[in-house]
């Protein structure tokens, strides 16, 4: 969806451009699925999927992030508030806009560090691990 037609101005929450793998399950569907987070707010993100979604499906989001050298998770409740086909270089899926409805204070307080100006997405980890 393109900020130029004035959502940027509307939102609540700066969003972060990142890319960060996603884990996410619905009622409808038994087991869980994976996705690819472009860009993330405190209140939602642009997420891509495979999965045909009706917009208005609350699924249970888990946002995977190094952390150290471990993979640590975000996990909250969203809601697809829009939805668009997407069409990638060689897959075609589906573009969601989610908002977030239910984030606990210890999810949201990682979310937060993934946003925040000291968290780079594309820094290897273990950088100190080169110099051996």
């Amino acid at each position: 969806m393109n900020e130029s037609n004035g959502n940027a101005e509307r939102r609540e929450f700066h969003r972060t451009t990142l890319e960060l793998p996603v884990e996410y399950q619905s009622q409808a569907i038994s087991h869980l699925k994976g996705g690819l987070a472009i860009n993330l707010s405190e209140g939602g993100g642009l997420i891509h999927f495979v999965s045909d979604l009706p917009v208005g499906t609350e699924l249970k989001v888990g946002i995977l992030f190094p952390k150290e050298f471990e993979l640590s998770r975000v996990e909250t409740t969203a809601q697809i508030v829009w939805k668009e086909v997407y069409w990638g270089e060689d897959w075609v899926g589906y573009e969601y806009g989610l908002k977030f409805v239910e984030t606990n204070e210890s999810d949201l307080s990682k979310l937060k560090e993934i946003l925040s100006d000291g968290f780079q997405a594309n820094q290897p980890l273990g950088e100190d691990l080169e110099k051996f």
